[in-house]
């Protein structure tokens, strides 16, 4: 395959997957549209789909750890020679890779961690209530 066909097969799936999107996403406009007139309460803003949320929900996940996978995957599909920059990038993506890994798990710890501190403190609410009302039984 010469590079002019793999540009070209590369432009025409690219064009036929933006006519996709466009077409998918006017389909959504006007079922909202239809929505909207037979519920006047629904708004026009149609919800959010379910790979938006889940894009929004795991963001820092997804460019932290897609990030430097994308730097390796490129450095191992490469058919030059090994050099010290392609050692030092190779290097980088790792280290980037178990930061993350390691940041994403004490994030979720800390996370865990203040739901905790908010139990105990709402707890220790609970209890110094019940003790002034046991003292405003006993000495009145």
């Amino acid at each position: 395959m010469t590079i002019t066909l793999i540009v070209t097969v590369i432009a025409m799936l690219l064009s036929a997957v933006v006519a996709l999107i466009v077409a998918y996403l006017h389909r959504k406009q006007m079922r909202q549209i239809e929505l909207y007139k037979l519920d006047p309460s629904a708004g026009l803003i149609p919800p959010p789909s379910s790979l938006t949320k889940f894009v929004k929900s795991k963001w820092d996940t997804i460019f932290g750890l897609g990030g430097p996978i994308l730097m390796l995957a490129s450095e191992f599909a490469k058919t030059t020679p090994v050099t010290r920059f392609t050692n030092l990038i190779i290097s980088v993506a790792l280290v980037l890779l178990f930061t993350n890994i390691v940041l994403a798990m004490l994030y979720k710890l800390q996370l865990r961690t203040s739901e905790r501190f908010a139990q105990i403190i709402a707890l220790q609410d609970r209890q110094l209530g019940l003790v002034e009302k046991l003292v405003d039984c006993v000495f009145p």
